[in-house]
């Protein structure tokens, strides 16, 4: 449901929810290749 967008260093960082699991994903730009996931 939540994402936000953080622009800086080519990379964009995103949050997400997925019911109780939280993702932070590093997408690469204009690519948007996943350089990183990390479940917390």
């Amino acid at each position: 449901k939540d994402v936000k967008y953080k622009k800086g260093d080519r990379k964009i960082k995103v949050k997400a929810e997925r019911g109780r699991d939280d993702y932070k994903i590093e997408l690469g730009y204009p690519s948007y290749n996943v350089i990183k996931i990390k479940k917390d």
